[in-house]
């Protein structure tokens, strides 16, 4: 299967490993990630500032968690594509 860069779901999917991996865990990128490496809590700045640093095209509009019966988490991650031509915010 491949996915086309372009669409939503490249973007979803690159926003998904940001929030999935923790922090070390990746040898030769040991900065990707968010904080808490059991996951007990979701800490909403980490994923927000590791997809400013790393997917700048990403927009992260709205995240919602919610703890089930069974303690598992359920993270939503709304986000927003920038406007392609933008620098980004870099200057």
């Amino acid at each position: 299967m491949t996915v086309d860069i372009d669409e939503d779901r490249y973007v979803a999917q690159k926003v998904a490993s940001s929030a999935s991996t923790y922090i070390g865990e990746l040898p030769l990128m040991p900065q990707f990630g968010v904080r808490d490496p059991e996951f007990g809590t979701f800490d909403v700045g980490s994923i927000v500032y590791n997809c400013a640093i790393f997917f700048p095209e990403v927009n992260i509009t709205n995240v919602f968690s919610e703890q089930d019966d069974n303690g598992r988490l359920k993270i939503e991650i709304e986000f927003e594509r920038k406007v392609e031509g933008t620098n980004y915010g870099i200057s």
